[in-house]
């Protein structure tokens, strides 16, 4: 309808308005994000140390980086360790699923086929 037109026009005038098609250099870019508040800086948020994570990845507390490691290092290694008891328990987990499908599955079978009934 007419007044739906009308609306859509003044719809878009408002967005056009607003929008800006032009491509903002990064520089441009980086100094607008610094100047949004960022509700994250309120929260004093911080990185973990390498020890905190070496703790969190299950490395015994007798465990040490060499000292001629770089922090960025220790932070490398550390995310390239996979954590055995979490690995274990995934596994297990897994495998369980699969052994409880595959009990699910013959009981099924012998549930829907009459001559395996008989037998059992």
């Amino acid at each position: 309808t007419k007044e739906t037109l009308e609306e859509y026009k003044g719809y878009k005038e408002k967005r056009n308005a607003i929008l800006n098609n032009e491509e903002l250099d990064e520089k441009q870019k980086e100094e607008e994000c610094k100047k949004l508040d960022n509700p994250l800086d309120k929260l004093n948020l911080r990185y973990f140390s390498s020890r905190e994570i070496a703790r969190l990845m299950g490395f015994p507390e007798t465990f040490i980086f060499p000292e001629s490691s770089s922090l960025k290092q220790q932070y490398r290694l550390l995310g390239n360790s996979l954590n055995c008891k979490v690995v274990a328990a995934l596994i297990k987990y897994l495998l369980s699923e699969k052994e409880d499908k595959e009990k699910n599955n013959e009981k099924e079978e012998l549930e829907n086929d009459p001559k395996k009934r008989k037998l059992n």
